[in-house]
């Protein structure tokens, strides 16, 4: 029973302190390069933006990744640039970019149904690097 109990604890302090070693950020590792998580999640309706004020001290550029889980296809940009855009296809994932400047200026995301319209499903990701 002292070993049951004696493993548990250990397993919950390896947890805590994985926990407790992660940084405000979401900085991940990616072939000695730091990612910097901006945001991420799921988004079902009309139209998506996400609007996010970055620095370029969190990476030089910023990506939009998408995945369409919906039956629609999907045009994603950045910011008023529609023509820099990808369109996603059902089922389809992607991943646009944009250059990160100066600090603090704002970037809108946007994900939005094609001219056949409809709503769309999406899962995305943003992030710096």
């Amino acid at each position: 029973m002292k070993k049951k109990n004696l493993l548990i604890i250990l397993v919950l302090a390896i947890c805590f302190s994985v926990i407790g070693c992660t940084n405000d950020k979401n900085t991940i590792p990616e072939n000695n390069i730091e990612l910097t998580t901006v945001a991420n999640g799921d988004y079902s309706g009309l139209a998506f933006q996400s609007p996010h004020s970055l620095t370029d001290s969190d990476g030089k550029t910023v990506y939009f990744e998408v995945e369409n889980l919906g039956d629609v296809d999907v045009n994603i940009y950045i910011g008023n640039n529609t023509q820099d855009n990808l369109t996603l296809a059902p089922n389809e994932k992607g991943e646009i970019f944009a250059k990160v400047n100066s600090s603090n200026i704002e970037y809108k995301f946007n994900a939005v149904p094609t001219p056949n319209g409809g709503d769309i499903d999406i899962r995305y990701q943003i992030y710096q690097k």
